[in-house]
């Protein structure tokens, strides 16, 4: 059965897909500059623990529970405070395996 509520609920899973996306875009764009030594380790975990508190706390609403789960995983894991003598790269590069693992979960468009 498909009728205006089952198209108006795809096309805010299609925004929303579009917004994960962009989040995780905006997660590998942080770790860029952390990398880069443009941004702290401190900062790039506050902005990154935001943004997958946001995808856990949304994702489950919009038929992906699991995305919701990995993300609310990856915050938690993030929940301590960066260590600051930490190499900046080994972090980052840690922090990416699970931004890896939230696109590989992420439905692509028309899912």
């Amino acid at each position: 059965m498909s009728g205006p509520l089952e198209s108006g609920l795809e096309v805010l899973r299609a925004r929303f897909r579009e917004r994960v996306r962009g989040d995780l875009a905006t997660l590998n764009d942080a770790l860029d500059a952390l990398e880069a030594g443009r941004r702290t380790a401190t900062e790039v975990h506050a902005e990154m623990r935001a943004v997958l508190h946001r995808l856990a706390g949304a994702a489950g609403s919009f038929g992906w529970p699991e995305i919701g789960t990995l993300a609310g995983t990856l915050e938690q894991e993030l929940g301590a405070a960066p260590d600051p003598g930490a190499d900046p790269v080994l972090t980052a590069a840690r922090w990416r395996a699970g931004i890896a693992e939230l696109a590989r979960r992420t439905p692509p468009t028309g899912a």
